[in-house]
């Protein structure tokens, strides 16, 4: 076992010290047998005396991380002792049973002025720690995947900052950079906003610093090289001896290839998503496609057509695109074609903002060519999805299934060239169940409801009929206004229905009837309804109606027609599923197409009820 003096003599302070010096050092210390977890200093408060470790071991805890283990002769708590209200800058706590030698802070400053020499042995050991530590923090900083900087009061970028940051940012130095201008560039209301909230950091307030640090920045897209760069930003408090937040310590983080690997797992999943539905309705997402490239073919020829004719001049064609791109919109959602969607959604935007002007501006030319553009590519990429199919795929889900018996049947009118019977023989193989419009409901009211905060379920009843498929393909097109009108107009909130003593689920059902070649849909929900006899005076105070029938309706006693108007709806905002007026227009268009008609029924508080009537046959329809 060393003696105190061999103690000493291993000490970085005492070493120097001649023998009679270090027997009056000797004579001032006390022999200390200390077990496990004994606090020798406290961070943050005044160390009590100073420690010399003679034998065992002490760990090194900076704000409860351990830091350091020490195991070799050293001595703790000087600095403290030495310098006026100077507290411990970590908490050392002895690991397994520990002896030690002490000297209080009274004895340890006579001893000082007792022994001349021991200040300067006492400074050239400050200056070690304080050329170590900062050269252990830049190692620390270079090795580890984060970037780090610390901020002043004043959001700027102290001198402690990683190499990363200076990389992550483009700059040679950031050491006095604003921090508010590095995340919000030139925008100098955003950097006042965003100091705002910074500063609140080192205030009294009510709300917690993790609270307040989640209101700044968090993610950033740098312009790099390579394309943009994302980061993730972490902000951690670093606190003074008092506990008051002196400064803020940024994380940064390169997300890059985290985000890119996220948005390609995404986009996989959407089209395994599309992929599925497309095999539950293979008739409805290839009539979808179609009407993809119809719509854009007529909106690019509409887009042409501006130059020469104004829009207002062209209304007319102006709700036709509207009707078509409102179609296709829903469709889209059906199938999880969002691209498709967003861009439809942008295209009505546009369009509803010139209808009906006497011109179109340039900034309005520019922004309906850049949804016309964003289109465009959302069909390319429907058509790289179909041609992914392969054609062997594509030719099972949108072909013919003939049996032995109509192939039969088919070559015999053939050859008889009685080609009446032959079409109808293939129109009756083409023509597809009614109920197949309504295959895609029940998952979609699934999808939809708890979107909007509702609850809702769907009930499908009633014998179906095989329809032209003329008639299935127009009728495809727009039923999903049907489904979107009832939860987003229709079904209320839980607890709206609820307090009217209704289910807090609401039920939107459909009820299918064939007689005569006529097939009769009707679709209600159970819903808040409308009182028709408010509708007229709505109607007056929407601008781009037709006033003329709305006079009409209310006056022959119809005025549940003004809802089928084109631009009026009862929507108080615009959303990517409702609110432009087109949906229920687009349905009365589509069913008066192809020889139909409808009717709509309501009370207040008690639902609403559409009966269609549409004929099984093409030619019946003609």
């Amino acid at each position: 076992m060393m003696s105190i003096i061999e103690t000493l003599k291993q000490s970085e302070l005492f070493k120097d010290l001649q023998d009679h010096e270090l027997s009056v050092v000797a004579a001032m210390l006390v022999e200390l047998q200390l077990p496990t977890d004994s606090v020798l200093l406290t961070q943050h408060e005044p160390a009590p005396a100073v420690f010399i470790l003679k034998s065992g071991a002490v760990k090194v805890m900076v704000n409860g991380e351990i830091v350091a283990q020490i195991s070799t002769v050293q001595c703790f708590g000087e600095m403290s002792c030495v310098v006026p209200d100077t507290v411990a800058t970590a908490s050392v706590v002895t690991l397994g049973n520990c002896q030690l030698l002490s000297i209080s802070k009274a004895a340890f400053l006579q001893m000082l002025d007792d022994i001349p020499r021991l200040w300067r042995a006492l400074f050239l050991q400050s200056s070690t720690r304080l050329k170590t530590a900062p050269r252990r923090q830049s190692e620390i900083l270079q090795h580890t995947p984060q970037g780090f900087m610390k901020l002043d009061r004043a959001a700027r970028v102290t001198n402690e900052y990683s190499l990363k940051c200076a990389r992550f940012f483009g700059k040679d130095d950031l050491a006095g950079v604003s921090f508010a201008g590095l995340v919000s560039g030139d925008n100098a209301a955003e950097q006042a906003s965003w100091f705002e909230t910074y500063a609140m950091l080192f205030e009294d307030s009510f709300m917690a610093f993790e609270d307040l640090t989640g209101l700044l920045t968090q993610e950033l897209k740098l312009p790099s090289p390579d394309g943009d760069s994302e980061y993730v930003f972490s902000y951690h408090a670093s606190r003074g001896a008092d506990g008051a937040v002196a400064a803020v310590d940024v994380g940064v983080e390169d997300v890059t290839a985290q985000r890119k690997l996220e948005r390609a797992n995404e986009a996989l999943k959407a089209q395994q998503d599309t992929l599925g539905k497309i095999h539950e309705n293979p008739e409805i997402f290839f009539e979808a496609a179609e009407l993809l490239t119809r719509t854009l073919a007529e909106v690019t020829a509409l887009a042409q057509s501006l130059a020469s004719a104004p829009p207002i001049q062209q209304a007319a064609r102006l709700e036709d695109s509207m009707r078509q791109l409102h179609s296709l919109k829903g469709l889209a959602g059906m199938f999880a074609l969002k691209p498709v969607q967003a861009s439809a959604h942008e295209l009505e935007s546009a369009i509803l903002a010139f209808a009906h002007q006497s011109a179109i501006t340039a900034e309005q030319q520019q922004g309906f060519q850049a949804g016309l553009s964003q289109l465009a590519s959302a069909q390319q990429s429907v058509q790289g999805l179909i041609d992914k199919m392969g054609s062997a795929l594509r030719q099972r889900l949108t072909g013919t299934v003939l049996s032995v018996q109509d192939l039969t049947r088919l070559r015999a009118a053939i050859a008889q060239g009685d080609l009446a019977a032959a079409a109808g023989i293939m129109a009756a193989l083409e023509a597809v169940d009614a109920s197949r419009l309504f295959s895609a409901w029940s998952s979609e009211v699934a999808r939809l409801a708890p979107d909007l905060g509702k609850q809702a379920r769907f009930e499908l009843s009633g014998e179906g009929a095989k329809l032209d498929k003329p008639v299935f393909d127009a009728l495809s097109q727009v039923f999903p206004h049907l489904l979107t009108n009832a939860l987003c107009h229709g079904i209320e909130l839980p607890d709206v229905r609820e307090a009217a003593g209704k289910p807090a689920a609401g039920t939107l059902k459909v009820a299918l009837a064939a007689e005569a070649g006529v097939l009769r849909i009707q679709v209600a929900d159970d819903g808040r309804g409308l009182d028709f006899k408010e509708l007229p005076a709505k109607a007056r105070h929407k601008t781009g109606l037709n006033q003329a029938l709305v006079d009409d309706y209310e006056r022959t006693g119809q005025p549940w027609r003004i809802l089928l108007l084109p631009g009026f709806s009862t929507a108080s905002e615009v959303s990517l599923l409702s609110g432009r007026g087109v949906g229920l227009d687009a349905i009365d268009h589509a069913v008066r197409s192809v020889g139909g008609h409808i009717l709509i029924d309501s009370m207040a508080g008690q639902g609403m009820t559409f009966t269609l009537h549409v004929p099984l046959s093409a030619s019946l329809a003609s």
